[in-house]
């Protein structure tokens, strides 16, 4: 099974090559039907090769996705939820769960609509607790590892896996006991909570039982003294606050004129003097004491007749979105959320398109999802419509040993 990305100017696609004829019940249900979490997908069959088209535009790989933000509780979540959702669609459609890809670059995400969609090979064969613990495996190594819930959930999942029989009933039950448990928390911290100072102590007394004539004449005594205290301390307050602001006012007048007293007194005892001019020597200069300080950084010079401006790249990853939270902001129509990726690497510094929409040109060729291409100086790079031009700076430093 071989799997490459090929895009154009309507959609994106993975397409999986396989050597062997679409035959049988599973390849017919899945080209017939819309099961609700599998990616659709066309057949074609050229050279006595069959080729699966899955449509991915717009999508990330999972793979992709953990590389701009934190695997938490709730991602996972979301992610089990859609694993067991799709298990019971295969069941209904009587597909073998097996043949299930649960690897992370085969599942993909819609990062606008937060929506999951599975990749299912005719021809993969890998049971489904194999691919799930594995898929744990991979989920625990990229999370913030510390005793919290998320932690301490993923790692009990993970003891229920490596048993040699386990089903995905055991982990929902899990699931659920633990959005039980955190439910339950949370209600806690509200009760909790203090209550709102806009609650009365009338409103207080009203909620309570019935009471006696006499408690309730000593809480109405109770009331009409607090009544009373309330009417005193806005009494003073109006008295009292236009004297705050007064003294307020005049204490700073007074530091002002503080101020400029001291700084008055400094100015007439500073003394103005220049300084001899000293003959000019000559130096003797060892190019073995030259130090060559080189930094380097990356510039997208903006090329477009709007109101964009340069990116200046001085971190990597560095990520190119429309949205807040990304390191380069394009705020116009037709950039993705997250569009594109700048990454170093040991011989230079790469671009690639994070499967956006409308696509990432380099010098007028659209690149492929999971395509890197080194920059070099010059290259006309293009997100959707906003074009720039690459350039690499550098800046460089002498110093001189005395």
């Amino acid at each position: 099974m071989q799997i490459t990305y090929e895009r154009d100017l309507r959609k994106s696609s993975m397409i999986v090559t396989m050597d062997t004829a679409p035959v049988g019940y599973q390849y017919r249900m899945c080209a017939k039907n819309r099961i609700p979490g599998l990616l659709p997908y066309e057949i074609l069959v050229a050279d006595g090769r069959v080729q699966f088209w899955y449509d991915i535009t717009g999508l990330q790989s999972f793979e992709t996705y953990l590389k701009t933000r934190q695997a938490k509780l709730e991602l996972f979540y979301h992610l089990f939820h859609a694993i067991y959702q799709v298990t019971c669609e295969c069941e209904k459609y009587l597909l073998d769960e097996n043949r299930l890809s649960l690897d992370a670059s085969h599942i993909y995400v819609n990062p606008a609509a937060q929506e999951i969609g599975f990749c299912f090979f005719p021809e993969q064969e890998l049971p489904l607790h194999q691919s799930f613990r594995d898929l744990i495996e991979y989920f625990m190594k990229h999370m913030e590892h510390g005793r919290d819930r998320a932690t301490e959930l993923i790692y009990r999942i993970y003891q229920i896996t490596l048993a040699e029989e386990y089903s995905l009933e055991e982990v929902q039950e899990l699931v659920e006991r633990s959005k039980q448990e955190e439910v339950r928390e949370n209600g806690k911290k509200k009760e909790m909570e203090p209550k709102s100072e806009s609650v009365t102590a009338e409103s207080e007394l009203q909620m309570d039982p019935p009471i006696s004539d006499a408690k309730k004449a000593h809480a109405d005594r109770k009331l009409e003294t607090m009544q009373a205290e309330k009417t005193h301390n806005l009494y003073i307050a109006h008295w009292v606050q236009p004297v705050r602001l007064h003294f307020g006012r005049f204490w700073k007048q007074y530091q002002d004129r503080k101020d400029k007293r001291i700084k008055r007194e400094q100015e007439k005892l500073q003394i103005v003097f220049e300084p001899e001019a000293e003959p000019e020597r000559e130096q003797t200069v060892f190019l073995g004491d030259m130090v060559s300080a080189k930094r380097n950084g990356l510039l997208f010079v903006y090329q477009g007749m709007g109101q964009g401006r340069d990116l200046s790249v001085d971190k990597f990853p560095y990520l190119i979105g429309c949205k807040e939270g990304v390191d380069g902001c394009i705020a116009r129509d037709g950039i993705s959320r997250l569009h594109a990726r700048i990454t170093q690497e040991a011989d230079g510094y790469y671009i690639e398109d994070l499967n956006s929409k409308n696509g990432t040109r380099v010098n007028g060729v659209l690149l492929n999802y999971q395509e890197k291409v080194l920059l070099s100086p010059g290259m006309e790079i293009a997100f959707a419509g906003e074009k720039y031009i690459f350039y690499e700076k550098e800046i460089q430093s002498v110093d001189i040993a005395k």
